[in-house]
């Protein structure tokens, strides 16, 4: 069942992040349904050239992060960190700026991609009180690099700080505008970690002589009880854009992040689920011990996509964890020696169920051809070890060796050739090439 508590520990995890969220109509192609177009027919690559592609695309990828954490707009941003950290002033320390100082260590090699979508994302479910923020440091903050402070001027309707755009600039030549905030008073569903308004819009863009070098856009509703019911961020570096967002409507909820680079996807994910998903009815079916994940929410779609490869797929949640619940349960009367003796049988079935209402396919998303189908499949692991035992008759210690197999299920490819591989085998052979760029590109950031 392992492959399948995965499945339940994310379908549950995402049903919990969304259970505050609610919005209207939601478009077909919108990337938070998790709903894309699947092909049918296969590419004419041979399976070693899909899997030369694939390296490819991740050479071309690690290529494209490096461009980014090199751009005019992550140097600036790792610059104002720096002297954010360097004054003990309370206002420069604001939760405001926690992507800018995720976005210095990401120049620096600290921090990846993965840190700074997330930290998209925490600014956006942890708002701060923003409205205090900006009443007291609306102005120009300016850097002093005689005094290592930053100098207030109270002046105009937004806050723009000035600062060298390197380190080891002393010229002020870098400019960060905060403006176009909007908030709502509401109650606080946070109680007592957060006093204050619920911020629904904010924009920054940082300038670096004049030039735009990054811009940053929040946008949020919320519900008559102060809960999320959409939330919007992206962040964009030159001609890079990072985006998150969700959507829920209790019974149809998504997330999606993207990377891209002008109209080209770098990187992308997006997930629906469609059930029911009230804080009330989750903490039901949790506190049930008859209810499992199915009564949670009946339906997924998700796909993951590194520049043209997408891996994208569905599942009936509902009628899958009911058969599985069953299956289980009809093993229950027995002891737990005959239930290991029938462990591989009980996992075959188990796989043919998760193939029955789970579909996986990997495919050239331009294109729209095939480079796999999937199965689920019972894999095994032999557990070998060896003891001491004492022999009576030869009055000596012998090495006693003993076996046991574990059995569980897995996910593996199917090609056009019939041929199949598993994720790890087929990931983990034939990509020296995207491993030393990978190297290379770490070596670089220390």
């Amino acid at each position: 069942m392992k492959q399948l508590n995965k499945l339940t520990a994310y379908a549950i995890a995402l049903a919990v992040t969304f259970s505050a969220c609610k919005e209207d109509d939601v478009a077909e192609n919108d990337p938070t349904t998790g709903k894309t177009e699947i092909p049918d027919s296969f590419s004419s690559f041979t399976t070693e050239q899909n899997k030369a592609n694939l390296e490819d695309n991740g050479i071309e990828l690690i290529q494209e992060v490096d461009d980014l954490k090199n751009s005019e707009g992550v140097n600036a941003s790792s610059s104002f960190a720096y002297f954010l950290n360097k004054s003990e002033s309370s206002g420069t320390n604001s939760r405001v700026f926690e992507t800018f100082r995720i976005l210095s260590s990401f120049s620096k090699g600290k921090a990846d991609m993965h840190d700074v979508t997330t930290s998209l994302r925490t600014t956006a479910e942890e708002p701060q009180s923003i409205q205090e923020f900006y009443d007291t440091y609306v102005g120009r903050i300016e850097w002093n690099s005689k005094t290592n402070e930053w100098d207030f001027t109270e002046e105009g309707d937004q806050i723009v700080f000035v600062f060298p755009s390197s380190e080891e600039k002393t010229t002020n030549d870098a400019e960060l505008y905060i403006h176009s905030y909007e908030g709502i008073e509401s109650p606080n569903p946070l109680g007592e970690e957060y006093e204050g308004d619920l911020p629904t819009k904010l924009k920054m863009e940082l300038k670096v002589e004049g030039q735009p070098a990054l811009n940053y856009d929040f946008s949020a509703n919320y519900n008559q009880d102060g809960e999320p019911t959409s939330v919007n961020t992206a962040l964009s570096i030159s001609n890079y854009t990072i985006a998150f967002k969700v959507r829920n409507d209790g019974t149809d909820a998504g997330a999606a992040y993207s990377f891209t680079k002008g109209d080209k996807t770098l990187m992308a994910m997006g997930a629906g689920v469609q059930g029911e998903f009230t804080t009330d009815h989750i903490n039901e079916v949790e506190a049930s011990e008859t209810s499992n994940a199915g009564d949670i929410f009946n339906g997924v779609n998700a796909y993951f996509q590194l520049m043209d490869i997408k891996i994208a797929g569905d599942a009936n949640m509902e009628k899958l964890f009911d058969e599985v619940d069953s299956l289980y349960a009809s093993y229950d009367h027995l002891t737990y020696e005959e239930r290991d003796k029938l462990e591989k049988e009980k996992l075959d079935k188990e796989a043919e169920i998760m193939n029955k209402y789970i579909n996986l396919v990997v495919f050239y998303d331009n294109k729209k051809e095939k480079i796999a189908d999937s199965e689920f499949y019972v894999s095994e692991d032999v557990d070998t070890y060896s003891y001491q035992k004492y022999n009576q008759s030869t009055q000596t210690y012998e090495t006693v060796e003993v076996s046991h197999t574990y059995y569980y299920t897995d996910l593996r490819f199917i090609f056009a050739d019939e041929s199949k591989s598993d994720m790890e085998t087929y990931f983990g052979e034939g990509f020296n090439e995207l491993n030393d760029e990978w190297t290379k590109l770490i070596e670089s950031f220390e």
